[in-house]
């Protein structure tokens, strides 16, 4: 692929030869020649966008490299598809900023689906980790698949319903930013030896961040590197990213997965909180609602309570499944056990359901149930 890069980042332009990119770097608009434009703001700064010929190029892409505030960085998507142009957000990794121009000129099979699946939220204490932990679950206990789970909430470690005795992530940061694990199979097992090992060799958990100090200190670089890692490592890779926006952990976690599962419940500030988040940092990062699943945790039937249909309206959020409100929560922290160990009908079947969306999706077969069907002495039904 043939680019003009009007871009002083040495090192940008130097990953994109690397992934086959024929880079023509200018230093003016002038120079010029392809009909591929690739316009870094550290040399045209959002304000100029205007100044950039519309008809001469099929593509533009504005990347930012700078941080900017979510309202900012808004305000410059709307600038860019205003004239036609791709921006590109500073909150992903070369890689992905690359993957980003890879899709838009050539788009691939899309049949082709990605390993990796995020729960979220956009506000604490609704279920996200509970939610995680119980489809994880599920999951080694119904598939034959090995399932690793990365706790990326920067704000919790998230092993509260573990007997946990592993490594947690603030502990293998400096391994994340040097990249000390190999990529073979001893480097392999020695990535494994920091997961909790909650069933075994079925069911891998690495807790998530203890020190307070570090919560926003994880690049987007490191965070990408344990997910390639874990993408490698596992058949299926679960990821509880949290409800804040405002580390590299979120916006990974999303971007690098194929299903995301968006947590939600009734309250009404989540449900507006939602519609926040969405128009100031997932839509400048290139997310549609369509891009998410709906998840409507801690569910009650009450009538000033909206329903599942009311909420599905208010956020338009393709919804997947309910889970009933239990009252298990502090006994399963007691008890260190998930929530889908406590065996309550309504509850499993919905983490259930969950399980079959994951397991069509990532192409991993459903073993059925050894247990005996009871059988009628009169057969099917009775004399």
């Amino acid at each position: 692929m043939n680019v003009d890069f009007l871009s002083n980042k040495a090192d940008f332009i130097s990953q994109f030869r690397d992934r086959s990119f024929v880079v023509n770097q200018i230093n003016s608009i002038e120079e010029s020649t392809q009909d591929i434009l690739v316009v870094g703001d550290d040399v045209l700064e959002y304000t100029e966008l205007s100044t950039l010929p519309k008809n001469k190029y099929n593509y533009i892409f504005y990347v930012l490299t700078n941080d900017y505030e979510p309202g900012l960085e808004k305000a410059i998507k709307a600038v860019c598809d205003s004239y036609g142009f791709v921006m590109v957000s500073s909150k992903l990794t070369t890689n992905q900023v690359i993957d980003e121009i890879q899709k838009t000129v050539s788009p691939v099979n899309t049949s082709v689906n990605s390993n990796v699946v995020s729960f979220f939220s956009v506000v604490p204490n609704i279920g996200t980790t509970s939610t995680t932990l119980s489809v994880a679950k599920a999951i080694a206990s119904k598939t034959k698949a090995k399932v690793g789970v990365l706790v990326l909430n920067a704000w919790d470690d998230g092993t509260d319903q573990l007997e946990y005795k592993g490594n947690y992530l603030d502990d293998i940061k400096s391994k994340l930013q040097n990249h000390m694990f190999s990529k073979n199979s001893k480097g392999e097992q020695e990535f494994l030896t920091n997961f909790h090992m909650e069933i075994k060799e079925r069911l891998y958990i690495l807790g998530g961040n203890r020190n307070t100090r570090m919560q926003r200190l994880y690049t987007k670089d490191e965070i990408y590197y344990l997910i390639e890692l874990s993408k490698e490592a596992f058949d299926i890779v679960l990821i509880d990213a949290g409800s804040h926006f405002d580390n590299a952990g979120m916006v990974q976690s999303l971007k690098e997965s194929d299903m995301k599962f968006l947590i939600v419940n009734q309250q009404r500030k989540c449900l507006k909180k939602f519609q926040e988040v969405n128009e100031d940092i997932l839509y400048p990062l290139g997310f549609k609602k369509s891009d998410f699943l709906m998840i409507v945790n801690q569910y009650r039937e009450q009538m000033l309570l909206p329903t599942s249909k009311d909420i599905f309206h208010e956020i338009n959020v393709p919804l997947i499944t309910t889970i009933e409100e239990l009252k298990n929560g502090l006994t399963a922290e007691v008890n260190q056990k998930t929530l889908y160990e406590f065996h309550d009908i309504s509850y499993n079947e919905s983490i259930d359901s969950l399980l079959r969306t994951i397991a069509a999706n990532c192409s991993i077969e459903i073993i059925e149930s050894t247990e005996k069907k009871r059988k009628w002495p009169f057969g099917i039904g009775g004399r």
